[in-house]
């Protein structure tokens, strides 16, 4: 007897996982901008480099909340809150830190 295969569910997984976080990114900038919210491309640039490192720690608990809906919607909630609010923080501090006012020293060669 075969093994089932995963592989369709993990994809579903994965596509639901950053879809949510770029919805999140979506609804921050266009639906609810603050005064120093960072151009929408700024944060889709942005969350290539922090959406694996949000949703890698989530895609276990994801998988294993699959089984009860209520958990799936708040795992998908909790994703789009993510996108809304992480990826500003980090795109604001990014930026700060290239002008030189940041918290993050920039890169200056030896």
């Amino acid at each position: 007897m075969d093994a089932p295969n995963y592989m369709l569910s993990n994809i579903l997984v994965l596509v639901l996982g950053f879809g949510c976080y770029f919805l999140g990114i979506l609804v921050r900038c266009k639906g609810f901008p603050g005064p120093k919210t960072p151009r929408l491309s700024q944060q889709l640039w942005m969350s290539i480099l922090v959406a694996p490192l949000t949703l890698g720690a989530m895609v276990p608990v994801i998988q294993a909340s699959m089984t009860s809906l209520g958990s799936a919607l708040l795992m998908i909630g909790l994703i789009i809150e993510q996108g809304a609010v992480v990826n500003e923080t980090a795109t604001a501090v990014f930026q700060q830190a290239m002008q030189g006012r940041g918290s993050i020293p920039p890169a200056t060669p030896n």
